[in-house]
């Protein structure tokens, strides 16, 4: 299915107080969805909404008598029987901000300034979940760089705080579920004189399992306080050989 017949028969709501940024949305818009219609502030997007019913609402994240998240959840609370995709629009590049806005129910977190190509592609990507009955990754590629950011960086800070060898790298990777941490050359000088002898790698793994062990419930509050994500260590594997340990956590939720 091409991006014409994806978007063809598809209602849209814009919901955006910058008039310039609206009028551009609806104009681009127009030429490719069903219906489309504006709106500059989230208490007009909910009147227009009882009598317009959209299948995908594209709101600004601040927005005058009304913010995005405010009119996605009263959206949420009062059509919870009816199905409706959301995109918020936002300059904003804070992780709690992020978080809450997934939580008030949407599906779709693209941070401005936004392309018009990049729009469409978010738009298409919500239209094929929309009619598949699915659910798509509401974090956009940037918001979830910020969120692993914050991760590497805090994990790091811990890592040398408590260790006393900080990594010379750190990997993260977020999913909705899951976050995988890599940390590499993270032993100590002394450490490392141990692990020349083989036969004493074993001594100085098994000291690193029972670091990362015993400190899990740390590591966890670090993720915690940088990005509101409750979260339990589920594994640490520690390779000697190569210098680095991986860390896997399963999300819990979000503050």
């Amino acid at each position: 299915m091409n991006e014409y017949q994806k978007l063809k028969n598809l209602k849209v709501l814009v919901v955006e107080d910058e008039d310039d940024a609206r009028n551009s949305i609806v104009s681009l818009l127009r030429r490719r969805v069903g219906k489309v219609v504006g709106c500059a502030n989230g208490k007009e997007g909910l009147e227009a909404f009882a009598e317009f019913l959209p299948d995908i609402v594209v709101a600004d994240l601040l927005m005058p008598v009304m913010g995005g998240i405010e009119m996605v959840s009263e959206m949420r609370k009062r059509y919870k029987d009816r199905r409706f995709m959301v995109m918020i629009l936002t300059a904003m590049d804070d992780s709690e901000t992020i978080i809450h806005a997934v939580d008030a129910g949407i599906d779709k977190y693209v941070l401005k300034p936004v392309k018009m190509a990049s729009l469409v592609e978010a738009l298409n990507e919500l239209a094929e979940k929309y009619r598949e009955g699915g659910s798509v990754d509401p974090l956009s590629e940037e918001s979830r760089f910020i969120l692993e950011d914050k991760i590497k960086r805090s994990v790091a800070a811990y890592l040398k705080k408590s260790s006393g060898k900080g990594p010379r790298e750190v990997r993260v990777s977020l999913s909705s579920d899951a976050i995988e941490i890599t940390a590499v050359e993270i032993l100590t000088p002394m450490e490392h004189s141990i692990v020349v002898d083989n036969n004493n790698r074993g001594v100085v793994e098994y000291s690193r399992e029972i670091y990362f062990s015993t400190n899990a419930d740390k590591f966890c509050q670090v993720i915690r306080d940088a990005t509101g994500l409750r979260c339990t260590m589920k594994e640490s594997c520690v390779d000697v050989s190569q210098d680095r340990v991986k860390l896997i956590f399963h999300i819990d939720g979000r503050d």
